[in-house]
């Protein structure tokens, strides 16, 4: 584990913890958020434009719930909570692609 000084006035960003793992650095959470709101983004996109392929919805359902599972995991895994919205739609969107599967 890695701790750097970070400069600036606010007390509860004096100090940024960066966990190493393995061979690499874990993907700051931050980054996990992004890609879940990119992934929200194109299922919205796909579902607007292609209503009638199921295959493109799929394929952009299956990318939204890995970047929210991944979200989710490392939340847990910090020991933050996991919001209750957040948590019903990812149990959401798995339903449905279970459903999609059949």
């Amino acid at each position: 584990m890695v701790v750097l000084a970070a400069k600036g006035p606010a007390p509860a960003l004096k100090h940024v913890v960066v966990s190493v793992r393995g061979f690499g650095v874990r993907t700051p959470t931050v980054h996990l958020w992004r890609r879940m709101v990119h992934a929200r983004a194109a299922l919205h996109d796909v579902r607007r434009m292609h209503a009638a392929h199921t295959s493109g919805i799929e394929a952009a359902r299956l990318d939204l719930v890995e970047a929210l599972d991944s979200y989710v995991s490392r939340l847990t895994a910090d020991g933050m909570p996991v919001p209750y919205r957040l948590r019903d739609e990812l149990r959401m969107h798995k339903a449905l692609l279970a459903a999609q599967r059949r």
